[in-house]
């Protein structure tokens, strides 16, 4: 529970049982199943609060990849804390969206910056042709990665490791949180930030 999202699991968790009679049981990522499942979970009312990247939500509310679009959040991180604090998009017209699905949207806030890890470097488009690079599931992300050259590969996050070792992709994208605490580095020879984007959670 060391990584970024297991920090602040453990904090809600302290200022919930500190300040109410309620008790937080905390999952930690992928014990509950893949992110769709977690999803599920809480529209089913099995989970009554879950943080998860619109990267994983863009099939069920088309809208949040808006988040994973290259090149379109700021980059200054004074800039990044004005637009979540005061997007109208994430306070006014996502709410509704996630309503539609039966859920409610409390925040979304940054957990960093998107981070390419490879077994080659590269400084252009042209150098990612026919690399399998493993996305997020959405649709915008394969997209993306086709753009960018790439062979965009939607894996699971539990897979991510296994087909980097193996060969079955050569890449992936995820903040630097993730890569740290899954080890990602031991499979990957080179990690590069292209400034594309911030990894959003909700």
């Amino acid at each position: 529970m060391s990584e970024v999202q297991g920090v602040y699991a453990t904090k809600f968790k302290e200022v919930i049982e500190a300040n109410s009679d309620h008790k937080v049981q905390i999952y930690p990522f992928g014990t509950l199943g893949e992110s769709v499942d977690v999803m599920e979970q809480a529209q089913a009312g099995l989970l009554q609060f879950v943080d998860q990247s619109p990267g994983f939500t863009g099939s069920l509310i088309p809208e949040a990849q808006v988040f994973l679009m290259p090149y379109v959040i700021p980059e200054q991180q004074s800039e990044i804390n004005y637009f979540f604090k005061n997007s109208k998009v994430i306070h006014e017209h996502f709410p509704k969206l996630y309503a539609d699905k039966g859920l409610e949207l409390l925040s979304m806030f940054p957990e960093g910056r998107v981070h390419i890890t490879t077994q080659a470097p590269f400084s252009s488009p042209a150098d990612l042709g026919g690399v399998k690079v493993r996305v997020m599931t959405s649709p915008l992300l394969v997209e993306t990665y086709k753009a960018f050259g790439a062979v965009p590969t939607p894996l699971p996050w539990g897979e991510v490791f296994g087909a980097l070792q193996t060969g079955m992709i050569q890449g992936q994208e995820n903040p630097m949180f993730y890569i740290e605490s899954n080890k990602l580095y031991e499979v990957s020879a080179v990690i590069t930030d292209i400034g594309h984007n911030i990894f959003t959670t909700a």
